[in-house]
């Protein structure tokens, strides 16, 4: 039986290569024995919390560069990053009790502040336009509408305050998630009378397969009578990708 041990005691970086073309070059740990703790390990360390970050890297040469390990700067926290080193750009990191974020999420929350009086009524349709933005990651909405970056499935909600409905006349309230790129018309729809006091409130919520370029938008419509329906504040419409 041999044992080997190969231990750099140089400050040289040491390196597998290879110039020739249909080679695969791999770097191998592995341990032949199929019992209990025979294990495989590869390690990267650092001295402490004053050093720099443990770390892998998957790197396309002058392409992109992948790294994931250690963020010793950040409390330790466990980084995938897509800006060639921990920390830079990342898209997932976990704290050292297990909290996942994914801070490049496409997610967003706009909503009305001010009010948009006489917007149907007469059974036309009106998309709210939604006027300011609380968050919006990825940058994905302009005047109410969602863009979707990429396929994928996404929870929406929408809720929506109507006032100016005339009991009489206004037969049918409605408001609805409208989805392109589906097969029906949309992707939630609420209905109802009016109430005693010409005010609705509508929450509205769905989760649906989109393709990127599928866009999502929040409509509202009274049927029946005059054109006296207006959107009220805080009218609100937020998204995110769920996987």
């Amino acid at each position: 039986m041999t044992t080997n041990s190969l231990f750099n005691r140089n400050l040289n970086d040491f390196l597998v290569t290879s110039s020739m073309g249909g080679v695969d070059r791999t770097l191998t740990t592995s341990n032949t024995v199929n019992a209990a703790n025979s294990a495989a390990t590869i390690i990267a360390q650092v001295a402490g919390a004053a050093s720099g970050d443990p770390s892998f890297k998957s790197s396309v040469a002058g392409v992109n560069t992948w790294a994931f390990g250690t963020d010793n700067s950040d409390a330790q926290k466990f980084k995938v990053s897509q800006g060639g080193a921990v920390g830079l750009n990342d898209t997932a990191k976990c704290t050292t009790a297990g909290q996942w974020n994914y801070p490049l999420q496409p997610s967003f929350r706009v909503y009305q502040s001010v009010p948009i009086p006489n917007v149907t009524g007469d059974n036309t349709f009106y998309d709210i336009p939604f006027n300011t933005t609380d968050f919006d990651i990825g940058g994905n909405v302009v005047a109410g509408v969602f863009t979707a970056p990429i396929d994928g499935k996404y929870i929406f909600t929408f809720v929506a305050a109507l006032n100016g409905i005339d009991d009489a006349t206004h037969t049918t309230v409605e408001s609805f998630i409208a989805v392109t790129g589906i097969p029906f018309a949309a992707a939630s729809r609420n209905r109802a009378t009016a109430s005693s006091y010409g005010v609705i409130y509508f929450t509205n919520s769905c989760i649906v397969h989109l393709v990127a370029g599928n866009t999502v938008h929040c409509t509202v419509e009274a049927e029946a009578g005059a054109k006296t329906v207006g959107v009220m504040v805080n009218s609100a419409f937020a998204g995110h990708l769920l996987s």
